[in-house]
């Protein structure tokens, strides 16, 4: 893809700032494939640890807005259906999953551990773990099969919008998404690929974004 492109759109930006909207976007929490330092692919059901969290998780957002009338939507991975499930059932809400939402297509790299990467293809994996540090922007993470970011982004905002049916939403996120959303809004409704780095996004971490502003918070 062109180190050019960009994505552009005030409408995406304007969902998340809309102040008669609410949006949660928090990572799912821990999967036993992330023990394992497996990367994308079709997840696996959450650690006991995990399960534990997600309560938390569910707590800590029903002390942001106790009496709001949450819809809960996540893509379709094994961990962030599980964690949406468990937070409906928790929160008394429905909730929704859809493959629009699901992590950015990592190619070669999907369902991969890191040791087995380093093995297979040391080049590539070299440019994941400076692209994962911060490092390299990701128009030079040049990895056989990536998903078109350009792509990525039209998908996971098109499902949001899609889902977007009430006024408060919560989206059971990955770290992709995670950093697909801090981007678009450090860039105020622009996404440069030349700019658009990986940040950390721990499980438990997220995006609220109500009243207008956005802020990052740790939730579990």
């Amino acid at each position: 893809f062109p180190s050019t492109a960009l994505f552009r759109s005030r409408d995406r930006y304007g969902l998340i700032t809309d102040p008669t909207r609410r949006l949660v976007a928090v990572r799912h929490a821990e999967s036993h494939k992330n023990v394992r330092g497996i990367h994308g692919g079709g997840g696996e059901e959450l650690t006991e640890r995990g399960r534990q969290a997600t309560l938390a998780i569910g707590r800590a957002i029903m002390g942001l807005r106790a009496s709001v009338e949450w819809k809960i939507v996540s893509g379709s991975a094994v961990h962030s259906a599980q964690s949406a499930q468990l937070l409906a059932t928790q929160m008394d809400r429905q909730y929704l999953l859809s493959s629009s939402l699901d992590g950015i297509g990592l190619g070669v790299l999907a369902g991969q551990s890191e040791d087995r990467m380093d093995r297979r293809d040391p080049a590539v994996d070299s440019l994941l773990q400076k692209w994962a540090e911060g490092v390299l922007p990701i128009s030079q993470l040049q990895v056989p099969g990536l998903e078109d970011p350009s792509a990525f982004a039209e998908r996971v905002f098109g499902g949001l919008l899609e889902q977007w049916t009430v006024p408060s939403l919560v989206f059971v996120a990955t770290r992709s998404t995670l950093i697909l959303l801090w981007n678009l809004h450090l860039g105020r409704g622009r996404l440069g690929w030349n700019t658009y780095f990986a940040s950390t996004w721990r499980h438990g971490d997220g995006v609220v974004a109500e009243d207008g502003q956005v802020r990052r918070v740790h939730l579990a």
